[in-house]
């Protein structure tokens, strides 16, 4: 989404135009599989929007979100081998598929949720008050 780069159009693959974190949360969620394959991690929200979805995400390791959420799916950097068995295997296998994506939901539960967020903001908060 965003960007295109050079020569984006002469590859078989579909780009969408940017658009706001909602709209995007949409249109993410009708997708059956993803692939983020960038040597550059940035935020690892990618991998987190998938697992929130529970749409397996191959990615490279090194990405806590990837790492966390899809263990099954992250492979070593430049392996591309590697991602192409696991896509074949998320395609033709419905349990392999299914426990990638049964356990990316559980690990945004109890990683990512709000309401962990909430916990953890409020223990941190509750330390920086108590150094007075």
């Amino acid at each position: 989404m965003g960007r295109k780069i050079d020569r984006e159009d002469e590859m078989d693959i579909n780009h969408l135009q940017y658009m706001n974190w909602i709209e995007w949360m949409n249109n993410l969620s009708r997708f059956k599989y993803a692939v983020h394959l960038m040597p550059t991690h940035a935020a690892g929200t990618f991998a987190l929007n998938c697992a929130y979805h529970g749409i397996p995400c191959i990615g490279y390791k090194g990405l806590d979100t990837q790492e966390l959420c899809f263990p099954h799916l992250s492979v070593d950097m430049g392996d591309l081998e590697r991602a192409k068995v696991l896509s074949r295997n998320l395609k033709v296998n419905k349990d392999f598929y299914k426990e990638c994506s049964d356990l990316a939901k559980e690990k945004f539960n109890t990683l990512y949720s709000e309401k962990v967020y909430i916990y953890t903001m409020k223990k941190v908060i509750e330390k920086v008050m108590s150094n007075d």
